[in-house]
């Protein structure tokens, strides 16, 4: 399951996505399916629940817990982490802005050192 799955971006929208603490950004629904992919790879059976969301016309924030088994290698800046097999749990915020100028603003906040110590 990845993101995607609740950011509903009309088709005529550019987008300007960005999973801020692993500083990877994206221009399109393509690359953001990408940095998914990458994700998924890592961790085959990651899945979220939606804690809490607050939605309207323009506007979305959702609070998400993930949690998936880290089945193989996750990238990172300098290399990547080989598969660890080990269980994971953690919160994000994803935050959409659509405004009025055909943009979609996508920020998805999380903390890297909560998985790498899971994994440690």
């Amino acid at each position: 399951m990845n993101i995607l799955n609740i950011i509903n971006v009309p088709e005529h929208l550019e987008v300007d996505f960005e999973e801020i603490c692993t500083q990877r950004k994206a221009d399109c629904i393509n690359s953001i399916s990408s940095i998914s992919k990458e994700w998924i790879q890592a961790f085959p059976d990651i899945n979220f629940n939606v804690l809490n969301e607050s939605v309207n016309e323009n506007f979305s924030c959702y609070e998400l817990l993930w949690t998936g088994t880290h089945q193989g290698d996750l990238s990172i800046v300098d290399g990547y982490i080989p598969k660890t097999n080990k269980k994971v749990k953690f919160r994000s915020v994803l935050i959409t802005h659509f405004p009025m100028n055909n943009k979609a603003y996508i920020r998805h906040y999380f903390d890297l050192i909560t998985i790498f110590d899971q994994l440690a």
